[in-house]
């Protein structure tokens, strides 16, 4: 991984970013919808000017994002666009659909999808490449391991942990396991 120029190129980035949403000047930033808005745009992020999120949101690698309007990140949620795997650098764009919501101390991975009006309430944990279709909601305290596929207006119930590359299209019952190790 530190063989590649590529890999000091975005530690560089990385840093930088990291700097300029330092913790007092990001809950300052954060704070104003048009000082948001301005700074992500700057770092590179594609929200549109009405997403609203908590001032303190976590954003690491903010070039990786996108909200549409109306969207909404609820308090201390963190959202990756970039992880290590297996000695791998894996970046991956997080993409929020309009008015879809991520309720407070979520954790996103690089590559995660969330719908359309979709809904992912408190304490869920995705990992990478995890897809929520349109006006789908996962139950709080969930956990969707990677590449975990959740059909369109689809409802999980609370604490459900649905194993790598599950496709679930059918509601479920509170406290479910769903796909197979």
């Amino acid at each position: 991984m530190m063989k590649s120029p590529m890999f000091f190129i975005w530690v560089s980035r990385f840093i930088l970013g990291r700097a300029l949403f330092a913790p007092g000047l990001q809950t300052l930033l954060f704070q104003f919808n048009t000082l948001r808005f301005l700074s992500l745009r700057a770092l590179g992020a594609r929200v549109s000017f009405s997403t609203n999120m908590s001032s303190d949101v976590v954003l690491l690698a903010p070039w990786l994002f996108e909200a549409g309007p109306g969207a909404i990140m609820g308090t201390g949620s963190l959202v990756s666009g970039h992880m290590i795997d297996d000695g791998k650098l894996i970046l991956g764009k997080v993409v929020m659909g309009k008015d879809a919501l991520v309720a407070a101390r979520v954790m996103i991975a690089p590559g995660v999808v969330i719908g359309e009006r979709a809904r992912v309430l408190t304490g869920v944990k995705m990992a990478a490449d995890v897809e929520i279709g349109a006006r789908a909601v996962v139950g709080a305290d969930s956990g969707l391991e990677r590449g975990v596929k959740i059909a369109p207006g689809v409802r999980l119930g609370a604490s459900t942990f649905a194993h790598r590359g599950a496709h679930i299209e059918q509601d479920t019952a509170p406290r479910s396991v769903i796909g197979s190790p």
